[in-house]
């Protein structure tokens, strides 16, 4: 009973917030220019001036380094924001449509229309930015928001809560915290679209929530991103970039690196080209590295017990300290499809090396599994990557680089299939934040024509003109139409009052 009794005051916690953002939403807060203009620029002010303040929450939950921070946290955040500052009247512009030849004289257009109150629910391993990115296509869209923080990151869910509401109107953009009751809780109420991001797992959680409302979801879930490298890339580049990427919050990102497929031959030159790098960016001591963040407590037991298990040969071994979470980067080769570290997404330090003979079974291998969030090829030889590219799936794809997708403001981010659905960033955000409603603009005259032809009783002849005239397109030859149908008008018009 007392559960139940806490069940309750959790939805009508909830309840009182996603209405909140309903009123808000029907009160127009959002809806014009101006209105969406003024609440990105909040945002843009509160990255700018509360910056420290966001570096040293991120410091301490995941104890990154500044110039990391820098990018992944503020950069990313201000492109962004700055991105739907600058393009925001363009994408707000009702677009124009083709029509048939019916209506010619008719105005079409589709016109970008708000959802209303979107859920936001924000990761724990970019707490801030993943709540950040999709909320300016949410207020670009002209939505409200219920923002579900993190409760793993405490630091940083403490630091949006004391600030955020400074800048953004919380009637507008409530902010909730908690864990999974709150969350699940959350989920019972109606919202107008979803955004998670997070594990596959409790992606479906989210989706057949949603189902139950018929509302839409936009999922970003990862998986295991693979790297598809070949002897044409130099080793030595491609480790740096690699180790770099693997690197950014210690390999707790949704776009990381997961596993390497390489053939036999070049997999001993490579493990050792990626130890030249982690010792050339962190040096002999990870540990002692100022660039290296640490693991997630919840996830330290799950990723030592991924290596314990695994029957690859480890390379290179990083050492760990639970007390400190710290986990150093391991690479692993000889690892096969039902290793221990290809059971699931490793979101850690932890690099696989498959030994594969050609890039048709490495193509094979990804086939047999659930769609990569993202995909990287090393390779100067065009004919491989476009082999790839036309034969796999994935949310992203990144050709001689890793995880540098995630900083361009304007191509969309999501997945596909397991990894995810719906996109983000840019103008995908918008459009994914709204609806696109078709608008017809009827010419009010020629109602003798619809007299003749187009209302009931028709003759055989009306039926076949109204299907033949529905099938034309003719928008680009418009004008040369009106201007025979005019020269077909004239010699009637004369003839008639020559009649007179």
């Amino acid at each position: 009973m007392a559960e139940e009794r806490v069940s309750d005051d959790l939805e009508r916690q909830m309840k009182a917030a996603v209405d909140r953002a309903r009123q808000s939403f029907f009160a127009g807060r959002v809806q014009t220019y101006d209105q969406r203009m003024f609440h990105l620029r909040q945002l843009r002010r509160f990255v700018i001036e509360e910056a420290e303040t966001i570096m040293v929450a991120a410091e301490e939950d995941f104890g990154q380094c500044r110039a990391e921070r820098s990018l992944t946290v503020i950069t990313a955040m201000l492109c962004e924001i700055d991105s739907a500052l600058t393009h925001l009247s363009d994408w707000m512009k009702p677009k124009s449509a083709r029509g048939h030849l019916i209506t010619v004289f008719d105005k079409l257009e589709v016109q970008s229309q708000p959802l209303g109150v979107v859920a936001v629910f924000a990761p724990w391993n970019f707490p801030l930015t993943l709540v950040i990115r999709p909320l300016v296509g949410v207020i670009a869209a002209g939505n409200t928001a219920v923002i579900k923080l993190s409760e793993v990151s405490v630091a940083m869910e403490r630091m949006i809560c004391e600030t955020l509401p400074r800048y953004l109107n919380p009637d507008c953009f409530p902010i909730v915290t908690g864990g999974i009751p709150e969350g699940t809780a959350l989920l019972k109420q109606r919202f107008d679209h979803i955004c998670f991001t997070g594990s596959t797992g409790v992606g479906r959680v989210v989706a057949t929530a949603a189902a139950r409302h018929l509302t839409p979801c936009t999922l970003e879930l990862g998986g295991k991103n693979p790297l598809i490298i070949d002897e044409t890339f130099d080793l030595k580049t491609a480790a740096q970039r690699i180790i770099y990427a693997k690197g950014i919050n210690a390999g707790q990102a949704c776009i990381s690196v997961d596993y390497i497929m390489c053939t036999r031959a070049l997999q001993g030159p490579l493990a050792e080209e990626l130890g030249k790098a982690i010792k050339l960016m962190h040096g002999e001591d990870m540990k002692e590295s100022r660039s290296w963040a640490r693991i997630n407590a919840a996830n330290f037991n799950r990723l030592r017990g991924m290596l314990e298990k695994t029957k690859g040969t480890i390379a290179i071994n990083g050492s760990m300290d639970e007390e400190s979470r710290y986990m150093g980067m391991t690479v692993v080769t000889n690892v096969t499809g039902d290793d221990s570290l290809m059971a699931q997404e490793i979101f850690g330090p932890i690099l696989p090396i498959l030994p594969v003979d050609n890039v048709t079974d490495a193509i094979a291998f990804i086939r047999e599994r659930e769609k990569p969030l993202a995909l990287y090829i090393y390779s100067r030889r065009q004919a491989d990557i476009d082999l790839i590219l036309n034969n796999t799936s994935s949310g992203q794809a990144v050709i001689n680089d890793s995880i540098l997708q995630f900083m361009n403001a304007h191509t969309p981010f999501g997945g596909v299939g397991n990894s995810g659905m719906g996109a983000y960033v840019g103008q995908a955000g918008f459009d994914n934040f709204s609806t696109r409603r078709s608008v017809m603009h009827r010419c009010a005259g020629l109602e003798l024509f619809n007299t003749l032809f187009r209302y009931p009783p028709q003759s055989e002849f009306g039926v076949w003109l109204i299907n033949t005239t529905i099938q034309i397109y003719p928008a680009e030859y418009r004008w040369h139409i009106i201007l025979a149908l005019l020269g077909m008008l004239l010699p009637l018009l004369r003839y008639l009052r020559q009649r007179r």
